[in-house]
């Protein structure tokens, strides 16, 4: 395998990964949106 090739496919890997821990951050955010509308909804007594 030539060193392009390698190149060429840690490239792939480190899109891949980006796309990944982008999804993972807008999962992470939708965590946090439904646990401030479960607080907030919380009877205050």
């Amino acid at each position: 395998m030539s060193d392009q090739m390698i190149i060429n496919e840690l490239r792939n890997v480190v899109r891949e990964l980006e796309k990944q821990t982008k999804v993972l951050k807008e999962i992470a955010g939708n965590q946090s949106n439904i646990e401030a509308a479960v607080y907030n909804s919380a009877p205050s007594n």
